[in-house]
């Protein structure tokens, strides 16, 4: 198991210093694959013998489902996360600063499949006004903010940006003065004077 998942945060690690938003795991006939997204274009980062993608799929499902069958019923939702000591101090530098969240899937028996979803906290802490947004954007945004009522949708592909543009928006609105309810699933960044809601898709 350890070294599972020493394979898993040299991958993960890897990744975060590519600035990628996303890790694919799939397998062939022969081998497993290792995908990474970057600017939403995705790209094999390299292929594993199949016995080690098979521990890695494993330790995942694991880690993270009560009833392994129900990967066969629906897609499972989890994180990644670096528990022991020893392991939170070898990857430190990404535990620090990013989260993990993870989708299992089993499309047929014996073909397990995952995705990593990269949350870098430093990203979702952006400002608006460093977003860079053209001015005419930037003053319809805003203009919400101020609203009493209302519907904005943000729409994207994964990776595009979408939760670093609502948290950027919502933090211009005085959580003091007014009362921020979220409903997220899941949370991607906790802030302490808003009510955050967590959901289960299920």
């Amino acid at each position: 198991p350890g070294l599972v998942q020493n394979i898993l945060g040299c991958i993960l690690r890897h990744a975060c210093y590519a600035g990628a938003s996303d890790v694919f795991f799939m397998k062939t006939q022969r081998v497993g694959i290792i995908k990474i997204k970057n600017g939403g274009v995705g790209a094999i980062f390299r292929s594993i013998k199949p016995e080690i993608y098979d521990k890695l799929m494993q330790k995942m499902v694991m880690d993270n489902c009560r009833d392994q069958n129900a990967l066969l019923i629906r897609p499972q939702s989890g994180l990644i996360e670096f528990k022991t000591d020893a392991d939170k101090n070898r990857f430190e530098d990404i535990v620090s600063r990013y989260g993990f969240r993870l989708e299992l899937a089993e499309p047929r028996p014996g073909k397990r499949e995952a995705t990593i979803r990269i949350l870098d906290r430093q990203s979702n802490e952006a400002d608006f006004d460093s977003l860079q947004f053209d001015d005419r954007t930037a003053t319809i945004l805003k203009r919400f903010t101020a609203s009493s009522g209302g519907l904005c949708l943000i729409t994207g592909q994964v990776g595009s940006g979408k939760t670093t543009t609502l948290y950027s928006l919502l933090k211009l609105i005085d959580a003091i003065e007014n009362h921020i309810y979220t409903i997220e699933h899941p949370i991607e960044m906790p802030q302490s004077l808003w009510s955050q809601h967590e959901i289960n898709k299920e």
